[in-house]
């Protein structure tokens, strides 16, 4: 379980299933708590927050709906923990970086671009 330091987790939208989300511009203080605590970060997707409802599959500009993501997996056995670890992080990065989501959806009302993340330790990876 991991605990996010306040100053991180009171910017973070927390959805009823216990998932974590910040806004682009908080993504890399999250980032770096998770790499502080030996966290590997397996993906994450783009949600539109409205209120308490989360759209991951919002409408697009240039048609129906679309869903945005990344992916991190283990690249073999021989990738240490903390290089999985520090690859997944630069990879999330990255990937939020280039997303131009802000450009691509219809935005709605009071509605705010979130931008979720799935991590684990290397425990619950090889479970």
């Amino acid at each position: 379980m991991m605990e996010f330091p306040l100053e991180i987790e009171s910017k973070a939208f927390k959805a009823e299933n216990g998932e974590y989300a910040w806004l682009k511009e908080n993504i890399p203080a999250a980032v770096e708590a998770l790499v502080q605590k030996g966290f590997a970060i397996l993906g994450g997707e783009v949600w539109l927050v409205r209120g308490r409802e989360i759209n991951a599959a919002p409408l697009l500009k240039t048609g129906p709906c679309g869903i945005f993501h990344w992916e991190s997996k283990r690249a073999d056995s021989s990738e240490s923990w903390s290089q999985f670890v520090q690859r997944s992080a630069g990879e999330t990065l990255q990937a939020v970086h280039n997303m131009n989501v802000e450009d691509e959806i219809v935005a709605q009302p009071e509605a705010k671009i979130f931008y979720n993340i799935t991590w684990c330790s290397e425990e619950e990876l090889s479970k």
